[in-house]
């Protein structure tokens, strides 16, 4: 049975019973609400070339493990830094989505010594965790000038060029020049390629190969490379026999060499991809 309380004689009692109908009718408590469990990116492994050597063991770790880009990467990359600087955004894409090299975090100097067709390798595993392995591209056919603006490529079709042996990688290779020498030269690393990349704007084609040159002959006639002037020194065609020994040796996936068949004139014609066309999504 419930008493009336005449609230103007006992307005304390009165209040105390508003109180306890208020309580007893009030919305249970919301059960605070999980936040949502974000999924690490999913992996995808990729064997590399020549991998991270170590030269005193005569060993490499080939195994490399990518991963998808995330927003935070995305923010990274679109940066104003790296936008100015190619060499800088690959470097920094690597990077990021590299996650180990033989069970351990590359450091940078690693990925930076890894042979060209190897980060190449690894930017196409990224790319294709990323964005799957279709490239959409707009063609146009070099005799005919007809235009596809529909043209999906399978990344799997890049062909990648094996080295010739574990050793070449380590120590590089002899060139029998025509004058008569012989050259020790290396493979071109990362860093090579970046420091032509970053060079290439503000020298000539002569200047490039004295660069290149430079950085990846090892001796000279039995004697080691101690000077840039020593490359300068050298005649056009040793220059030219070391350059070519190069292109033709080194690993890697032939991303510049892809071709396709003109549907309108059913002639080949190079697409003329490069490094950064892989990551138009």
């Amino acid at each position: 049975m419930t008493t009336a309380v005449d609230a103007g004689i006992n307005p304390d009692a009165a209040n105390q019973m508003i109180a306890g109908a208020l309580a007893e009718t009030s919305a249970p408590a919301v059960a605070a609400i999980p936040a949502p469990k974000i999924l690490p990116p999913p992996e995808k492994s990729v064997e590399l070339i020549g991998g991270v050597v170590n030269q005193l063991e005569g060993t490499s770790e080939t195994l490399a493990v990518v991963r998808e880009l995330t927003g935070s990467d995305e923010e990274a990359l679109t940066s104003p830094s790296l936008a100015r600087s190619v060499p800088k955004y690959l470097g920094a894409l690597v990077a990021r989505g590299t996650e180990t090299i033989g069970g351990k975090k590359p450091t940078q100097d690693q990925l930076d010594s890894l042979l060209i067709g190897d980060r190449e390798l690894l930017l196409l595993a990224i790319r294709k965790a990323t964005y799957g392995i279709e490239l959409e591209l707009i063609t146009q056919c070099g005799h005919c000038d007809a235009k596809d603006e529909d043209f999906v490529f399978d990344l799997d079709d890049i062909v990648v060029k094996p080295a010739g042996s574990l050793d070449e990688v380590m120590y590089g290779f002899e060139v029998n020049l025509p004058s008569g020498i012989t050259a020790r030269v290396s493979l071109p690393t990362a860093a090579d390629q970046d420091a032509i990349m970053s060079a290439g704007n503000d020298k000539s084609e002569g200047e490039l190969n004295t660069l290149m040159l430079s950085r990846v002959i090892r001796q000279l006639d039995g004697q080691p490379l101690y000077s840039p002037g020593q490359v300068k020194a050298m005649t056009i065609r040793d220059r030219r026999t070391i350059l070519l020994e190069i292109n033709k040796r080194t690993p890697g996936p032939q991303i510049g060499e892809v071709k396709r068949t003109c549907g309108a004139c059913e002639k080949e014609f190079d697409l003329n991809l490069g490094l950064l066309d892989l990551f138009r999504a």
